[in-house]
């Protein structure tokens, strides 16, 4: 049976599609694990003696301090994975302990491990990790699949035209690493992926899809309890007040039973809740020469932090406000209501990372930008065309 030409076009579109999106996805996750390396750094001391203990060798053996130790979905889901591997394996497989003279990095990560010296992994530490870390590793590459096609999916949902629905989530991407900046972590990715999903499982599934992802959510990352908020008017859009009142109730009640149980569980380790940085903030955001004197290295090039983009994505916003989807602009009202207040109080200065859960208002914004380009470019076109002199 020969395909027509309108088909073989269409398959060449999806694959072209499943590539492009793949290489940015990945090109996007290994732009933060070359900067950062998945948290794997040693203890930070401040000027007054305090220590985070945030290392996700801590986070993984669960001895970090809180609120980092609560972060559990990666780490609880590695160390099952290694401890599987470990029964399944024969002991004469197994390299012995002590012999870790000259040994050959054969894991996914090992090469990273013994090769970043911020990291202070020795070769007998590579050994012990390397498998949980090969875990967490495919964990943040699934999650930066999931991020894009997500997006791609509530672009779609929200009839955004193709083109924007295409590129907006592969500029994003691109653009994570930059807002990856000050710190970044191995759940942070998949933290967004979980923001992502929730969105699109609201638009697109029964209301009752959002309990499981808000148990895994929660699980990574204790940020997703004050996340179920900003779904509201996303609920309020498809169903009737009164049911996306008690739908929103109840996916909160279960995401506050995984919020503290997790907290029971590591109770006794060092640190709060939360960490307060108001006056942190202040003074970095009002010291202007610290915005271009703190630089880091993104793809590989020296370059300033984020904070030099934010007066960028705030024109981007404003652009993007007019044309963006009414019910996304109060899930946006929403998320900035709760997001910015805390990431002036409780998150590290500097840290655009912290802003995750206005990434999908962003994400619409770039993708409202782009639509309103395009459109205006099809016009002055147009209007060339039509004034053009017949040829003769």
């Amino acid at each position: 049976m020969l395909i027509t030409s309108k088909q073989a076009t269409k398959v060449y579109n999806i694959a072209a599609h499943v590539v492009v999106y793949c290489a940015i996805a990945f090109a996007s996750i290994e732009g933060t694990v070359n900067k950062y390396h998945l948290g794997l750094h040693k203890d930070l001391e401040t000027s007054n003696g305090t220590i985070y203990h945030n290392d996700l060798r801590e986070i993984v053996d669960g001895t970090a301090a809180r609120p980092f130790v609560y972060r559990r979905l990666l780490a609880d889901t590695a160390n099952t994975a290694d401890h599987i591997v470990d029964r399944a394996v024969p002991n004469s497989w197994k390299q012995a302990p002590s012999d870790v003279e000259g040994i050959e990095p054969h894991t996914l990560l090992h090469s990273y491990i013994l090769h970043y010296p911020i990291a202070d992994f020795d070769t007998n530490t590579a050994l012990k990790y390397g498998i949980r870390y090969d875990v967490i590793y495919a964990m943040n590459l699934l999650s930066s699949l999931i991020i894009i096609w997500s997006m791609y999916g509530i672009c779609t949902k929200l009839h955004i035209p193709k083109v924007s629905a295409i590129c907006a989530p592969g500029i994003f991407m691109l653009l994570l690493p930059y807002l990856e900046s000050g710190g970044g972590y191995a759940y942070d990715y998949p933290e967004i992926a979980f923001f992502c999903v929730a969105i699109y499982a609201v638009i697109s599934f029964k209301w009752w899809v959002l309990i499981p992802i808000a148990i895994l959510g929660t699980w990574n990352k204790e940020s997703f309890l004050l996340f179920i908020p900003t779904l509201y008017p996303v609920l309020q859009a498809k169903y009737s007040s009164r049911i996306s009142r008690v739908a929103t109730c109840l996916v909160c009640l279960a995401s506050l039973i995984v919020y503290v149980w997790v907290k029971r569980e590591f109770s006794a380790c060092p640190g709060g809740t939360v960490e307060f940085h108001l006056f942190d903030q202040i003074r970095y955001g009002l010291y202007l020469p610290m915005w271009i004197a703190r630089w880091e290295f993104t793809y590989g090039v020296p370059l300033c932090r984020s904070y030099l983009m934010v007066p960028f994505l705030i024109w981007t916003a404003v652009r993007g406000w007019r044309v963006m989807p009414d019910v996304m602009k109060l899930h946006t009202k929403y998320a900035a209501i709760i997001n910015i207040p805390l990431f002036v109080l409780f998150c590290g200065p500097g840290e655009l990372r912290n802003l995750s859960m206005l990434f999908v208002p962003l994400l619409l914004f770039i993708a409202s930008n782009i639509t309103m380009s395009v459109t205006s470019t099809f016009r002055n076109t147009s209007c060339d065309l039509d004034e053009a002199t017949p040829v003769q």
